[in-house]
């Protein structure tokens, strides 16, 4: 491990707080300094490009403060769950915030979801959030829950049953299709480890093999394709409990999952720059500062198959509608305006694979896609960690990617008083495609032309969305086609040749497919007089 540079103001000695990563940002919430105090409900993050931290400046249902609380991210969206507040009471309000907009919102509360709890544990994978355990009002919970953020509502799962003790402080994990518990705090520190499978919807104890982490709780968990790797953790606690802290350790550990065996990571312990013995990154008693730690891998990666399973969607631009504003006037109106029969009105991208055969070649890796709109890339041979790395990359960046391609029946003009451009792009995906559920992404340019229809100015802009769904139920009325393309073949099509402005339009989505471009994100604000107002901003600066 290394310690990363800090600048900027940042959230300062505090633990029981929660940390997770969207992109290049990791981002932490609650915790005490005091025990069993909450700090604050500000939101902070940290550049791990720039190594900054900023406080961030949220908008929505801002979450009161809280210790002992976890979050997990799908896609752009952090969710933060349950908690203790200043009077010690349990929590189990479900938040999510949008990284884009740094907006706040309530999902559910009250005897929606989960029992009220702290000190539990989060893990999510592509679709779902996972909550297990924790420190409930009667005690400690062995349950297990679900949120699914597409069809946004809580599944409960059956409870572990009494091999798997109530406990807080588990770490929890998904690794090959399974939801994993390993450790945790029981009235003693544990050594166990449980899986539970939602395809037939049972539990398991886990039997592992060889040497193993002595028993701890509150340790740092993160799930890598096949392996489940912890951190630190209580050793032995504090006969304060929660008030005090208790004996922590320094170890990193790999569980792999398919062989069943733990394998202790040589992370460099004893150098000047390791972090040493602490708490779970997410729920830690209490240590002296924050400081950030970067885990680097130096020996051989294993052989192995299902080694590592990336995501397939990835929505990268969308092209909106036209979208004229009036000029002149005291209300200005915005209208959606399609009027070139053959153009590409709505664009969604998703990562694909052609589907030839279960396993096949891409790129420079063997790949096979698998039951959650993934893939899992095959290790056949030992391979070492930088290499890699460089090849994982390179492989990437050989993997094709769809945009959704409508082509219209007939332009006309559409839209309604003070909508969006964030709201109309969204709107006019689902009701010409039926079913595609989106969320705004960026604007990535716009066209400004003047006296263009009704001698009113025209702004044409270019949005990226990010699909939630990926059926097609066309509207037949006005739409004639619709389907998902290859970006590649997109960008070849001869209209966009034919046409300056959507030949530029075509190579600025390609280069957003490549990482290549940053567009535009909505920040939701108030005007002077108090209307709601968005600001459009680089949220790369």
């Amino acid at each position: 491990m290394s310690q990363l540079d800090q600048n900027g103001p940042g959230p300062g000695a505090r633990s029981s707080h929660a940390i997770t990563l969207v992109g290049h940002k990791a981002y932490a919430f609650g915790g005490e300094f005091t025990p069993r105090v909450p700090v604050d409900n500000n939101i902070h993050a940290f550049d791990l490009q720039t190594q900054t931290w900023s406080v961030l400046q949220v908008t929505g249902d801002i979450p009161p403060p809280r210790v002992g609380v976890t979050m997990a991210a799908v896609d752009k969206t952090i969710y933060v769950f349950g908690g203790r507040d200043a009077t010690h009471k349990e929590l189990n309000e479900l938040y999510s915030f949008d990284t884009f907009t740094n907006k706040w919102t309530l999902l559910s509360t009250g005897d929606t979801g989960p029992a009220h709890r702290s000190y539990h544990s989060t893990a999510s994978d592509d679709r779902h959030v996972y909550v297990f355990g924790g420190c409930g009002v009667s005690g400690r919970l062995n349950d297990l829950w679900a949120y699914d953020v597409v069809e946004e509502k809580w599944v409960q799962y059956p409870t572990a049953g009494e091999n798997c003790r109530g406990r807080g402080g588990p770490g929890l994990a998904v690794a090959q299709g399974k939801i994993w518990v390993v450790y945790g705090f029981a009235g003693e520190e544990t050594d166990d480890v449980h899986c539970f499978d939602p395809a037939d919807g049972k539990w398991e104890q886990v039997e592992i093999s060889g040497e193993k982490p002595t028993a701890r709780s509150v340790f740092s968990t993160v799930g890598i394709g096949k392996y489940i790797i912890i951190y630190g953790g209580e050793v032995d606690p504090s006969d304060l409990g929660h008030l005090g802290a208790g004996k922590f350790t320094s170890e990193v550990w790999a569980l792999d999952t398919e062989a069943l065996r733990w394998q202790k990571v040589d992370d460099g312990l004893g150098a000047e720059n390791h972090p040493g013995p602490k708490g779970g990154v997410h729920l830690v008693r209490r240590f002296r500062n924050i400081n950030l730690y970067r885990l680097s891998c130096n020996t051989s990666l294993p052989s192995s198959s299902k080694f590592l399973r990336l995501p397939r969607r990835t929505c990268l631009c969308t092209v909106s509608s036209w979208l004229g504003f009036s000029t002149g006037c005291s209300d200005s109106s915005s209208f959606l305006i399609k009027n070139f029969s053959a153009s590409t009105a709505s664009l969604t991208v998703k990562a694909w694979m052609e589907p030839e055969s279960k396993a096949k070649q891409i790129g420079l890796l063997n790949a096979t896609e698998d039951l959650y709109d993934g893939v899992t890339v095959d290790m056949k041979e030992p391979m070492d960690s930088k290499v890699f790395i460089s090849l994982l990359r390179a492989s990437i960046s050989k993997w094709r990617q769809q945009v959704l391609v409508v082509k219209e029946k007939n332009g006309g003009f559409r839209g309604t008083d003070g909508e969006d451009i964030c709201t109309a792009a969204v709107r006019e995906v689902k009701e010409e495609t039926g079913v595609i559920e989106t969320e705004f992404g960026e604007v990535l340019a716009f066209r400004q032309s003047h006296r263009s229809f009704f001698r009113k100015s025209d702004l044409f802009f270019i949005c990226m969305l990010r699909p939630r769904s990926f059926n097609i139920q066309k509207q037949d009325s006005e739409v004639e086609a619709a389907q998902w393309m290859p970006i590649e073949e997109y960008v070849e099509q001869s209209y966009n040749k034919e046409h300056q402005l959507f030949k530029n339009v075509a190579e600025i989505c390609k280069s957003k497919s490549e990482g290549a471009y940053v567009g535009f994100s909505a920040m939701p604000m108030a005007t002077a007089s108090g209307k709601d107002t968005y600001l459009y901003f680089n949220n790369g600066f």
